[in-house]
């Protein structure tokens, strides 16, 4: 892991960020992190962001332009099935992976890319995840960060496991192996590579990344300071937050719905499931029909349903990255179940700040949180403590700014 120099005299940098999607709302993880992050450079450098805005953004554009950050709108249609089936089948001809790089390929991007470096070159340019390295010729010269927010391939192929349908299991292996070919050059084409945990940090250097940071998800602290530690909650309530669309998630509740609850619900009658995202399927929204269990969709807050919570389970068994909802359970004192791989990245310790479990044990202990307020209380003071010490995005968003300063020393 590189170590992070202070440089002076930098408040005057020109950084050019573009992102696949504008970061905002924040009702998903990889919005809260791009968003957080640029807040932070916009409040050191000169900052211009370039993304895709679809109809009915204006809204975000506005309180993205409230934060300091200049928005370099590039107006985009809603997808068409047919074109997106297009993309697909001529990156597979070239040998190039759609999911999670080639889906968010615009030419009207690189002509605002071209315009804008025209009109005063960076210093830097960020790129947000991988999916902007298609632009990567656009930056020659010009020293390039890439925050990575997953091992993309990694993320592809434990999604293909969870995939009921043979086709798609092969497909999404086949674009975890080209999605590995796309991480090599990231790291040859690269400055400064930022990465979320420190596992990544090693894979990524591991390809031959020669200054791979690690910048871990945070979290605003101040945020959820006023809610209390622990939970008294009636009836006890068991809550899951997540973007319904992503198929980890879906599959996560479905887990919880029909074979934690039930057996939950034989020692605590009226224990119930909150299930809370954007986008929720047919699949997930049936799930309402079983005893107990509550799908919200889309919320204008999270805050209440962190506060009316027992618990927050994470019941992942696919994804990477670290998780930014428990790192919110942290912060606003709520106690978390966990799996293994659902805080995997995470400084954390078992029955310290969280209790880890596998899937086969995950109804006994939900069960054993949901009798022992003691271990709620503990759990909680301890992991909120450790949100404020090493996650919150003020500090986190200080070694962003930093790597940034570096890039340009680097890039000499």
């Amino acid at each position: 892991m590189e170590k992070i120099k202070n440089n002076k005299n930098s408040d005057n940098l020109s950084v050019l960020v573009v992102t696949s999607q504008l970061p905002w709302p924040l009702n998903a993880g990889g919005y809260i992190r791009t968003f957080y992050l640029v807040r932070a450079l916009a409040r050191r450098f000169r900052v211009r962001l370039i993304a895709p805005v679809k109809p009915g953004e204006e809204s975000s554009i506005e309180q993205l332009q409230q934060q300091g950050i200049t928005v370099c709108r590039v107006p985009m249609g809603a997808r068409k099935q047919w074109r997106e089936g297009i993309k697909a089948i001529t990156s597979a001809l070239r040998g190039l992976p759609y999911v999670m790089y080639r889906r968010h390929d615009y030419q009207a991007v690189r002509n605002a890319i071209a315009d804008e470096v025209a009109r005063e070159r960076p210093d830097v340019a960020y790129l947000d995840a991988c999916d902007p390295l298609v632009y990567a010729r656009c930056f020659t010269g010009i020293p390039m960060v890439m925050d990575l927010h997953n091992v993309y391939s990694a993320l592809a192929r434990s999604t293909a496991e969870v995939q009921s349908r043979w086709f798609l299991r092969s497909y999404l292996r086949r674009e975890a192996r080209l999605l590995e070919r796309v991480e090599k050059r990231v790291c040859d084409v690269t400055t400064v590579i930022s990465c979320v945990s420190e596992p990544e940090t090693e894979y990524f250097t591991s390809l031959g990344g020669k200054h791979v940071y690690l910048i871990p998800n945070g979290v605003d602290c101040s945020v959820y300071e006023s809610l209390p530690v622990g939970r008294s909650v009636n009836p006890p309530t068991i809550l899951y937050v997540g973007a319904m669309s992503w198929q980890p998630n879906a599959q996560a509740v479905h887990f919880l719905a029909k074979e934690v609850l039930p057996r939950v619900r034989l020692k605590i009658p009226d224990a119930r499931l909150q299930i809370v995202g954007r986008d929720p399927s047919r699949d997930v929204l049936a799930l309402q029909k079983l005893p107990g269990v509550e799908v919200t969709g889309t919320v204008p807050q999270i805050l209440p349903y962190l506060n009316g919570a027992s618990l927050l389970a994470v019941s992942l068994e696919a994804g990477g990255g670290t998780r930014l909802k428990i790192l919110e359970a942290f912060a606003a004192g709520l106690p978390v179940v966990s799996t293994p791989l659902g805080c995997e990245g995470l400084r954390v310790e078992n029955n310290e700040h969280l209790i880890i479990a596998s899937r086969d044990q995950f109804a006994e202990s939900i069960l054993s949180l949901l009798n022992d307020n003691a271990l709620q209380h503990r759990l909680a003071e301890r992991a909120r403590a450790l949100a404020l010490e090493q996650y919150d995005w003020t500090s986190i968003g200080d070694i962003s700014c930093r790597a940034v300063e570096d890039a340009v020393r680097f890039g000499q």
